[in-house]
């Protein structure tokens, strides 16, 4: 019941900005976040629709809350799900700029 417990309260992130932004609308993410001016970072347990799901976790070093930090982590996101995507089963072929948003 805790696990279960836990999993509820991390689907309920109110900051949505990171890890989740990469990520397909019918994705679903369980993930905290953190922030301490020179630290941003999201960890999270991932369920693709492909049935796959898998751990992230990112953290960046940056100089005094700077906005680069977000965009990499998004990036990394996107990049690690369209992995998962492509070569997890779901298609045969790689798309042909993965970190590009779509």
């Amino acid at each position: 019941r805790s696990r279960d417990r836990l999993l509820l309260i991390m689907r309920d992130t109110e900051t949505d900005t990171l890890l989740p932004k990469g990520l397909e609308k019918e994705a679903i993410i369980a993930h905290k976040t953190g922030d301490i001016r020179t630290t941003l970072g999201d960890v999270g347990i991932v369920d693709m629709p492909n049935g796959k799901q898998y751990i992230g976790a990112v953290l960046v070093k940056r100089s005094d809350n700077d906005p680069q930090a977000r965009s990499c982590i998004q990036g990394i996101s996107r990049t690690v799900y369209q992995h998962f995507k492509w070569y997890g089963g779901q298609k045969k072929e790689p798309p042909t700029n993965p970190i590009k948003p779509n």
